[in-house]
């Protein structure tokens, strides 16, 4: 799992909204239907040191993932880009993979998790098999009754030793 970028045309994005589809997209893999045993993604890419935030902070270098690939012994890297604007998220899904690589972006703005689920099919179709429309309804339903508490997942998603001291929100999904 590549982590992805954020563009928020308003100050009120977030990097750690972006962080946080990173664990989202990881998990809803999972219930791909060729993911039975597979390792999970994020797990794979976690504690490669070469998998440092800045080294991905102004995008993506196709021969650098091809050789995280190769380096975890994994067979795709997923990433892309959230974008924040007024009226909801917009963003870019990237798959690398042995096969071309995979591109879509997503104009229309939607909520975090329609968009959050529209990447998911996306990934999974691409991948493996589509999903049924009932897995597709449910990728795409929301999670967390406070949105504030998607940008702490992202946060603790970037820890890197110790746990936040401050997390904005006391209320979890």
């Amino acid at each position: 799992m590549l982590h992805f970028g954020i563009q928020a045309p308003t100050p009120k994005g977030d990097a750690n909204e972006a962080l946080a589809l990173d664990a989202l997209i990881s998990n809803d893999l999972d219930w791909a239907p060729g993911s039975h045993c597979a390792r999970h993604a994020y797990f794979v890419f976690k504690n490669v040191r070469a998998m440092r935030y800045s080294r991905f902070a102004t995008g993506y270098s196709a021969e650098t993932i091809s050789s995280l690939i190769k380096q975890c012994a994994a067979t795709h890297a997923v990433g892309g880009k959230l974008v924040r604007t007024p009226a909801g998220y917009t963003g870019t899904l990237e798959i690398y993979s042995e096969r071309s690589p995979f591109q879509k972006t997503y104009d229309s703005p939607r909520s975090y998790f329609d968009l959050l689920g529209d990447m998911d099919v996306d990934a999974m179709s691409f991948l493996d098999v589509a999903p049924s429309q009932e897995l597709a309804n449910y990728l795409r339903k929301s999670r967390c009754g406070h949105p504030e508490s998607i940008a702490d997942l992202g946060q603790q998603h970037s820890w890197t030793s110790a746990p936040p001291k401050n997390s904005r929100s006391t209320k979890r999904c």
